[in-house]
């Protein structure tokens, strides 16, 4: 019985060293075309294998290479994280965090899209 169970684990641990591996590779992409804004930068990249999805960086708009733990709206619903997965269609993004202003970002997701947004955050315009 023992040696069935490391047999099992040997199994699952090669299974999930080739599922990461095939995730790996089928996702090689190739830039299709960039947006830039004011605060954000959008590069839109077309993957060869199967994942549909959106990774968000956010950062300092003066320490430009200081990451930003924010929170992410995404039609509505709140989000933590850099990657999410969503499905193909239009999407609303807002970025959020603590004394800086916001971004909106309207996002077209196609099929084997792989979006990356870079937003730098302004501080937030504050009046005595």
């Amino acid at each position: 019985m023992k040696d069935l169970q490391i047999v099992m684990q040997k199994a699952l641990s090669v299974s999930l060293l080739l599922t990461f591996y095939c995730c790996i590779t089928s996702c090689k992409t190739s830039k299709e075309y960039n947006t830039n804004n004011k605060n954000y930068k959008i590069e839109r990249y077309k993957s060869k294998g199967f994942f549909t999805g959106v990774t968000v960086k956010t950062y300092d708009n003066i320490k430009k290479d200081l990451l930003l733990p924010s929170t992410k709206v995404i039609n509505n619903v709140y989000l933590e994280g850099t990657v999410f997965s969503l499905g193909l269609g239009k999407h609303n993004l807002s970025i959020l965090y603590p004394s800086k202003q916001s971004i909106d970002i309207k996002l077209l997701i196609k099929e084997k899209d792989s979006i990356v947004v870079k937003a730098h955050l302004p501080d937030e315009n504050i009046v005595d």
